[in-house]
């Protein structure tokens, strides 16, 4: 298999509605290697908790539309779980082996893409365009060691001397898109393929979710 240098890196962010019993994307963002951009506001299909609204800004007004107190929603954007995930997969079909990257996302947002795409049934489709996944946080400790903390926001703010909105996913994935090409020169630019797995396991797998190794 082709060393990691030789595939296509999507960086990918979610906004997620957090309820009591399950996890809902209401946005959807992407970013290639060559600046392309995916995004998309998803609808959901629970209401969306006070909480939830004041850490994102989300909220469904009268009329059951999708709108936001920090910026515009068009209403053309705002699509079902499953036409939103046909699209990314339009999207990430553009680029040859493509490696989805997100921070801490072994943990948080590879589980929730992963509930997302078997509910839709979409697992065939994603596995055979999707080669990979590499979780920023732990090629961040590596490459930035003396950082204090390793949140997203946090990172972006000290090693890239500048803010941004976390909560919006495009805003979320040109940040970390700019962090990884930090980290990934030097010593570690011909060492990604350590951070590179298969790792997401689905109910019915449709090929070998193994780790990617280098040729």
């Amino acid at each position: 298999m082709h060393a990691v240098r030789h595939y296509k890196t999507i960086y990918d962010s979610y906004s997620l509605l957090l309820l009591a019993t399950s996890c809902h994307i209401l946005q959807i963002g992407a970013i290639g290697p060559d600046g392309q951009q995916f995004s998309c506001e998803v609808q959901p299909k629970e209401g969306i908790t006070e909480g939830a609204s004041n850490v994102n800004g989300y909220y469904i007004n009268t009329n059951g539309q999708l709108k936001n107190t920090r910026r515009t929603v068009v209403p053309e954007s705002v699509l079902p779980i499953g036409q939103a995930l046909n699209q990314l997969l339009q999207f990430l079909r553009g680029y040859e082996n493509p490696i989805m990257c997100a921070h801490n996302g072994r943990k948080f947002d590879d589980v929730v893409l992963k509930t997302a795409l078997e509910n839709t049934n979409l697992v065939a489709q994603f596995v055979n365009i999707v080669h990979g996944f590499l979780d920023t946080m732990h090629l961040f400790k590596d490459a930035f060691p003396d950082a204090d903390c390793y949140k997203q926001q946090y990172l972006v703010e000290h090693i890239l001397q500048k803010d941004y909105d976390a909560h919006c996913a495009v805003a979320d994935v040109t940040a970390l898109k700019e962090l990884f090409e930090v980290a990934a020169e030097g010593s570690l630019a011909n060492q990604l393929n350590q951070y590179c797995t298969m790792h997401m396991s689905f109910s019915t797998p449709k090929k070998n979710w193994g780790a990617i190794r280098p040729s």
